[in-house]
């Protein structure tokens, strides 16, 4: 699957922020509340304080950044879609938010030292390999003690509560026959915590409640560098 093709057409598809970063159940924008539930999760994750520094990979078009960004010294925002960031700079701009277009992977426009990263509803667009080279090249931009929030990580575990039944199956086997699936990459918990393990840090994993709509397949998951 051609992401950056996917994501590159989401403005010019929709005008709808929601639409453009797939913030949508059955056609519609999640509600007021459910967007409420996500940041007070991604701001008590990530232990909000207006003195950290936070950088932000596959941020889309900036929803999520604007409200968080108030409860935080400055974001670093990157996405590898122009016009994603387009929308972003002129809709959701804020004095201390930086977007910028660049590879998340190699982490293009990012410099100085950071004491978050969030990567929300995008890990499954990484390859476990290309996981590896972020997380390899997120070392040398954290601070300790640093955290990582990976946001709604599609959870192979239960992989079969998103594809029910045999008509989900047979979906599930056309997607992947025409290189197209609805999801990329699917995580178990147990595949993140080799990965915590390898840089030397603590994984904590989050299911959501049913008040979420992708409570049945999704998680959150937060990674903690504390070892000096």
């Amino acid at each position: 699957m051609d992401w950056r093709r996917y994501w590159n057409g989401a403005v010019t598809n929709s005008s709808d922020p929601y639409q453009q970063v797939g913030r949508t159940f059955r056609q519609r924008p999640y509600t007021e509340k459910q967007v409420g539930i996500i940041v007070d999760r991604i701001l008590t994750f990530l232990q909000a304080d207006p003195r950290k520094r936070v950088l932000e990979l596959a941020c889309g078009n900036g929803m999520l950044t604007k409200l968080i960004a108030p409860y935080f010294e400055s974001i670093t925002a990157v996405d590898f879609s122009e016009p994603l960031i387009r929308t972003a700079r002129h809709n959701f701009a804020r004095e201390n938010i930086e977007y910028h277009v660049g590879d998340a992977i190699g982490l293009e426009g990012v410099s100085g030292q950071y004491d978050c990263v969030l990567i929300y509803f995008a890990l499954q667009y990484f390859t476990p390999e290309q996981t590896r080279i972020m997380f390899a090249n997120l070392a040398t931009v954290l601070r300790k003690p640093a955290r990582i929030l990976l946001g709604e990580v599609a959870d192979r575990d239960r992989i079969w509560n998103f594809y029910r039944g045999p008509s989900g199956r047979t979906r599930y086997a056309f997607d992947l026959l025409r290189g197209k699936p609805i999801i990329g990459h699917w995580w178990r918990p147990v595949d993140l915590l080799a990965l915590a393990q390898e840089y030397e840090m603590d994984l904590s994993v989050f299911y959501q409640s049913d008040e979420m709509p992708n409570y049945y397949f999704r998680y959150d998951a937060l990674l903690e560098l504390t070892r000096i």
